[in-house]
This record gives structure tokens, sequence and C-alpha cells, in this order.
């Protein structure tokens, strides 16, 4: 229980991709009420995106977004998903130009590696678009690269770093979409409709309408 807890007051996101043991134990009530317990005294609560036996994830929200410090963490949470938008969204983008799925990439599609790669090689837009997302601080933590290869790999170990793909397996070349990007959808949604998706240098959320039930 105690990585368990660890995991979600570090902003985890449990799903069948990610954690499906975790996931699964957290599906059982009496498991569930005992984690959301241990969360509360910290002013934290175990949280769901679905109902039901529609849930694809867990994750720890704040209690009380009246109290000053839970408030301040929430918004800087916020604040980081909110950096992410651009890049992730661009990232799709070039998924979906690649031919590998729709607009949307939902929680559990599979994103291939090797695939993206060969539709970077060979476009020139592609190269481009991969060349523009390598700028977003979420994918710049490293030295510059030159090869395709290698900063397709800058991106997509940034994306696994945000929570939003986990690799298959070991040596597997395919990645598959978290739970977390149902969660990334209801922020952009969120942003979209209060502050109707300014650049992040041009707005800072409003705190009267942060909603609880995203953090």
């Amino acid at each position: 229980m105690r990585k368990v807890l660890e995991g979600l007051i570090d902003g985890q996101f449990f799903c069948p991709y990610s954690n499906r043991d975790v996931y699964e134990q957290l599906r059982q009530p009496e498991y569930a009420a005992a984690i959301d317990g241990a969360l509360r005294p910290i002013g934290r609560a175990l949280a769901r995106l679905g109902e039901g036996e529609d849930v694809t994830a867990f994750f720890a929200r704040y209690v009380d977004l009246a109290d000053s410090g839970d408030r301040r963490e929430a918004m800087e949470e916020l604040k980081r998903v909110r950096d992410q938008i651009m890049p992730v969204l661009h990232f799709i983008h070039l998924y979906s130009r690649a031919g590998q799925g729709d607009v949307c990439l939902s929680p559990g599609e599979e994103v291939s590696f090797g695939e993206l790669l060969m539709h970077v090689d060979q476009f020139q837009v592609a190269r481009e678009q991969l060349r523009d997302l390598c700028v977003y601080p979420l994918f710049s933590r490293v030295k510059t690269v030159d090869a395709n290869k290698e900063k397709l790999n800058v991106v997509f170990k940034g994306l696994v770093e945000a929570g939003y793909l986990v690799p298959k397996g070991a040596e597997s070349s395919l990645y598959v979409a978290t739970g977390k990007m149902g969660y990334f959808y209801q922020v952009v949604s969120w942003i979209a409709d209060s502050q109707k998706l300014l650049p992040a240098e041009d707005v800072e959320p409003d705190e009267s309408q942060v909603t609880g039930e995203l953090l």
C-alpha cells in the first residue's frame, strides 16, 4: 500500500496500461476505501476517471482547494499540464498524420516507434514537425540531437516520463497511451472553455474556476 500511496501523491495515474495490478486492486471497494482513508489526512482523496465499470484510471486529487497551500500546489500542477498541452497535441498530430490513429490518442491505443520513424524519414513535413516538437521544454531537456531516430527517442522519452505513454515491453518498439491521456483531454477541455486556450505566457489559470474534480 505504501508504494501505491507514494505513487498517487507523486502524481501517478494507475490504469490497465501503466500498472494493471494496482489498477485492479483499486477497483476493489475495500482497498480503494483504505487508500482514500490514508490520503485524507494529508488533504488528498482517491479520484477516478470514469464511473463504475468504466473507470479508466485512478489518481489523487486535492480535497479542499480552500486551503491556501493545497490550492497553490494544485495551481502549479495545472500549470504543468497546461504547459504540456501544445507539445502533446503536436505529437498527436504527427502521430495521426503518419496514419497510426485518429486525431485523438486514446488510452490503450498503441503507438509504433518504428512506423512513426519511417514516416518521419520519408516525408519532409514530418521531419519539420519533429524538429518543432523538440523545441518544447518537455522534449528539450537533453543535448541537441540531429538524427531523426535520436529526436524521436527524445520525444518518446519525454512522453513516458510525463506519464502519457508506457513501453509495451522491454524489447518492443510499441508504446501504449495511458489513462492519463483521458485526464489530459479533460484539462484541455476545461482550459479551452475557461481560458480560451491562450498561450502559456499570456494567461494564468483563474483560481476561482479551478475544479477539484481535475485536481
